[in-house]
C-alpha cells in the first residue's frame, strides 16, 4: 500500500527579506530588542493554514492481463516494429482519502490511475488515464455535499472508494510495471475555484502470468513498449 501527504510548498519572497533586515537594523539602531511579533507569527502561521493537508493512500489488487502488439523504435540499426506485450485488463483499486479540514471540490477534480512511460499523444489521446468507470466521477459521487450542493471532504473523516476498474477501449492501455494515482482538486471557496494538485501515489503492478493471454486489437498503447519488451520479454498469446 502506497501513501503520500500533500505538503503546501511556497515560494520565497526576496522582498520580504530585505524588508525584515532593514527592520532588524532599525530597531537594532533605536536599541530594541529586534524579535518578531505574536501579530507576526500568527499571521504566517494563518497563511499556512488555509491551505488543506490532504492525505492519500492507495493499493492495487487482483491485477488481469491479456495481450496486445504495441510499437518499439530501437534506433537505426533494429528498427520499429511491433512486439506482443502484456497489457492491464482489470484490476481492483483501494483509495483512502483524508484531509484536515472541509474541502468542497469543483466539477474539475480529477482522480487518474497512470501506468508506466505514459505517453498518451501516441495513440491520440488527451489524457493519460487508464480504466472505466471514471475515478474523478466516482470519487465526487461517494463523496458528502455542502449546503450549496458541491462534494466535499469533510475534516478527519476517511473517504473510502473500492473500485474494480476495467480495461476502456477509449482510454490508454499500459503494461505491468510502477503505476500512479494522481489526485488533483479543484476547490470552491467563497465563488473561487482554486487547484490543488497531489504528488502522485507510486503503485506497483507485476507482470506474472500463467498461460497464454488473449491478443487485443486495436489498442491505444500510450507509449512505446521498448521497456516492457526488454524487461517483460514477448508473452504467449491466443489469437481470436
Amino acid at each position: 500500500m502506497a501513501m503520500f501527504e500533500s505538503r503546501p510548498v511556497r515560494r520565497r519572497d526576496h522582498r520580504g527579506d530585505a524588508l525584515i533586515a532593514a527592520l532588524v537594523v532599525a530597531l537594532a539602531w533605536a536599541g530594541w530588542n529586534a524579535t518578531q511579533s505574536p501579530a507576526v507569527h500568527d499571521e504566517a502561521a494563518d497563511v499556512v493554514s488555509r491551505e488543506p493537508r490532504i492525505t492519500v493512500t492507495a493499493s492495487l489488487v487482483n491485477p488481469r492481463f491479456v495481450a496486445t502488439r504495441a510499437l518499439t523504435d530501437f534506433g537505426l540499426e533494429v528498427g520499429a516494429h511491433y512486439v506482443a506485450v502484456r497489457i492491464l485488463a482489470a484490476v481492483e483499486l483501494d483509495v483512502d482519502i483524508r484531509a484536515d479540514r472541509d474541502v468542497a471540490l469543483g466539477l474539475d477534480s480529477r482522480l487518474c490511475l497512470i501506468g508506466p512511460y505514459a505517453q498518451p499523444d501516441y495513440a491520440g489521446l488527451a489524457e493519460p488515464c487508464w480504466g472505466a468507470p471514471d475515478l474523478g466521477a466516482t470519487l465526487r459521487q461517494q463523496l458528502p455535499v455542502d449546503g450549496s450542493g458541491q462534494p466535499i471532504l469533510r475534516a478527519g473523516v476517511t473517504v473510502s472508494l473500492r473500485a474494480s476498474l476495467m480495461r476502456d477501449p477509449a482510454r490508454c492501455d499500459y503494461p505491468p510495471g510502477d503505476w500512479q494515482l494522481e489526485l488533483d482538486l479543484s476547490r470552491e471557496s467563497e465563488g473561487a475555484v482554486t487547484d490543488l494538485r497531489i504528488a502522485p501515489v507510486e503503485l506497483e503492478l507485476q507482470a506474472a502470468t500463467i498461460g497464454p493471454l488473449p491478443l487485443i486489437r486495436p489498442t491505444n498503447y500510450c507509449g512505446l513498449a521498448n521497456v516492457a519488451y526488454l524487461e517483460q520479454g514477448e508473452p504467449l498469446v491466443t489469437e481470436h
